[in-house]
């Protein structure tokens, strides 16, 4: 009786020990991913800097991506629009304003 339950302990240890150890791998993994997320944001902010200042300059965004041999990744990185890419102007049309009240007798001519 006392050899199977310090076998069922000895068990319950490794299994115990087995289990700490993958929440360990686990911990290291997720650290790593993480700093790795930090530098692909850097990184890709970077990226549309620079092809911001491309289109900018007069390249096409088309011509941009079409220049290099890119993966899948890296071309939707390219074609996203952000907050500061601004889309062609057009010309619109502008309307003066009118004043639509009509005051006959204003307040400072009741003198």
């Amino acid at each position: 009786m006392e050899y199977q339950t310090k076998k069922a302990r000895r068990t319950a240890d490794q299994i115990l020990f087995a289990e700490q150890e993958k929440l360990e791998q686990k911990k290291r993994a997720l650290r790593s991913f993480e700093k790795l997320l930090s530098r692909f944001e850097k990184i890709s902010t970077e990226i549309i800097e620079a092809r911001d200042e491309l289109e900018a300059a007069g390249m096409a965004r088309a011509n941009i991506i079409d220049a290099f041999q890119l993966d899948p990744v890296a071309t939707k990185l390219l074609k996203t629009t952000t907050k500061k890419t601004t889309p062609a102007k057009t010309e619109t049309e502008t309307v003066p304003e009118t004043n639509t009240t009509t005051e006959t007798n204003p307040d400072w001519q009741d003198n």
